[in-house]
C-alpha cells in the first residue's frame, strides 16, 4: 500500500472481479463484473469472518436497526430507514432522533459519539435510556479508514469522532451476527497491521474491528460519492443493500 502511494499507483480489486479486459486501451481497463469481498487481516480474523458468513448464509433473524444521517446522505438514510421499517419487527433507531435536524427554537441538532457508543456498541449513558447494539447498522456520514466522523465532529469541526480503537474497547461480542454498511469514504480500507516504513502498529482500521467483532461489514475502500440533492452513486448502492 505504501509503495503504491509512493509510486502513484491506483490500488484496485478489479483484477479479481472480471474477465472483461479492454486490451486495446493503453492502461488495460478492467470492467468489474462480480462483487469482491476481502478477508482481513490475521488468520484468526479470517476464520472468524468465514464462520460468521456461513451463519449469515444459513439465515439470521434480524429485528433491530440503527440508521445515522447528516450532510449529503440524508436522503439515502431516510430511504434506508423507511425500507428497514417496512420489514423489521421493531422501529428503526434514527439518529438524529427521527432525523430531526432543527429543534423547536430553530437551533441545529447534531448527534455525537455518545449516540453511536449507545446504539452501536451498547454502552450505557445516563443521558440516553435503553442503550443496546442493533442487528443492522447503516452508518451514513463521513469516514476515515479508522474512524466514524460524527455530525457534531464534522459540522462543528471538533474531535468528537468514533475511532476503531475506541470502539474495540467497548464492543466486545455485542455485534456477533450483525450486518453493517456505509457509503463513507475509505470506510472499508484495510491497512496492514505492521508498516515496514514506520515499524508502527497501525492495526486499527474499521474492517478489522468489525471482523473481530463478528459482524458482516460492507464498505468501500476508496472515496464514497453522493448526490447533494439526489440519492446517487455510493449512497444509492447502500440503499440497494437495504432492500430485502
Amino acid at each position: 500500500m505504501y509503495s503504491g502511494m509512493f509510486n502513484s499507483y491506483i490500488l484496485t480489486d478489479n483484477y479479481y472481479a472480471t474477465d472483461w479486459l479492454l486490451s486495446k486501451h493503453p492502461k488495460k481497463v478492467l470492467l468489474p463484473k462480480w462483487g469482491v469481498s476481502r478477508l482481513v487481516e490475521t488468520p484468526e480474523e479470517i476464520l472468524s469472518a468465514i464462520t460468521h458468513r456461513k451463519t449469515y448464509l444459513s439465515g439470521l433473524e434480524l429485528n433491530t436497526a440503527l440508521v445515522t444521517a447528516y450532510d449529503a446522505v440524508k436522503d439515502s438514510a431516510l430511504e434506508i430507514a423507511d425500507e428497514l421499517d417496512s420489514v423489521l419487527s421493531n422501529d428503526v433507531i434514527r439518529i438524529p432522533h427521527q432525523f430531526k435536524y432543527i429543534d423547536d427554537e430553530g437551533n441545529p441538532i447534531r448527534w455525537t459519539s455518545v449516540e453511536i457508543n449507545c446504539y452501536l456498541a451498547g454502552q450505557g449513558t445516563e443521558n440516553i435510556l435503553g442503550c443496546k447494539s442493533n442487528d443492522i447498522f447503516s452508518l451514513n456520514g463521513h469516514f476515515g479508514h479508522d474512524e466514524l466522523i460524527t455530525q457534531a465532529g464534522y459540522e462543528d469541526n471538533t474531535n468528537d469522532n468514533v475511532t476503531s480503537i475506541g470502539l474495540s474497547e467497548i464492543i466486545g461480542n455485542k455485534l456477533v451476527g450483525s450486518v453493517g454498511y456505509t457509503p463513507g469514504c475509505h470506510a472499508g480500507l484495510n491497512v496492514p497491521g505492521k508498516s515496514s516504513h514506520t515499524i508502527k502498529d497501525v492495526h486499527s482500521d474499521l474492517p478489522s474491528l468489525f471482523s473481530q467483532a463478528g459482524a458482516t461489514y460492507i464498505a468501500g475502500t476508496g472515496y464514497g460519492i453522493a448526490g447533494r440533492d439526489t440519492n446517487e452513486y455510493s449512497e444509492r448502492l447502500m440503499t440497494w443493500v437495504a432492500k430485502p
